[in-house]
């Protein structure tokens, strides 16, 4: 959750050396990638990434990332796609089931490698030390999930109200990812129980403190 997996950067000796080399694989991996794709504005490419990096885990939507970055709409849809084929970024789309106030149309964004997200943002501090560690460990669970299973059997479920699952492997089991045990409130999952009483639910956490004998609560 700090330096990703990548061979070289597990294979360094050091802290300064696995950041050294995560630096190098931004500005040639990446940028090789990029330029033979046909776009020739890298810059843009890695603006992207930087603002992607700060919100794994979050809604997708082009049309503000466009705004952001003073691009087309197509232009990030394009980058998009060629980041996705690089395999550096995944996306998780939504359950649906034709129930009127799920959203349906914006997936969710992660990294292939929290250590080359980690280097986007300058930030290698620990994982206990980060703002958004929350978001790390989510990314974290989605890379568990997404080593054994398909991308199109990893979905999440959000509703209009702002209600949310983070996954849904397989459409048998729903999987809540909180840093803390005590962030979990199942209150807040009542409407997803109510309308999907066939998927398991289960609260997958870091640290903290369970209710006494609840099974529903998994420790990673």
């Amino acid at each position: 959750m700090t330096y990703g997996g990548y061979p070289r950067v597990v294979l360094a000796q050091t802290e300064e050396e696995k950041e050294e080399v995560l630096r190098d694989l931004i500005h040639s991996y990446i940028k090789k990638d990029i330029l033979e794709s046909g776009i020739k504005n890298d810059r843009n490419v890695l603006n992207l990434l930087r603002i992607l990096a700060s919100q794994c885990g979050n809604l997708l939507n082009i049309n503000s990332l466009a705004k952001i970055l003073r691009l087309s709409h197509t232009a990030v849809e394009n980058y998009l796609f060629t980041l996705r084929k690089s395999f550096i970024l995944s996306v998780v789309h939504p359950l649906t089931k034709n129930v009127r106030n799920e959203i349906k149309k914006m997936p969710k964004v992660y990294f292939n490698d929290i250590g080359l997200r980690n280097a986007l943002l300058k930030d290698f501090r620990p994982l206990d030390l980060k703002q958004d560690k929350g978001q790390v460990f989510e990314n974290f669970i989605f890379r568990q999930f997404s080593d054994r299973l398909p991308e199109e059997e990893i979905k999440f479920w959000r509703n209009q109200q702002g209600y949310e699952v983070d996954f849904i492997l397989k459409e048998k089991l729903a999987c809540e990812v909180k840093y803390s045990a005590e962030l979990v409130n199942p209150k807040k999952y009542h409407i997803f129980k109510k309308l999907y009483p066939q998927i398991t639910l289960k609260y997958i956490y870091h640290e903290g403190i369970v209710p006494d004998k609840d099974n529903d609560y998994w420790l990673m």
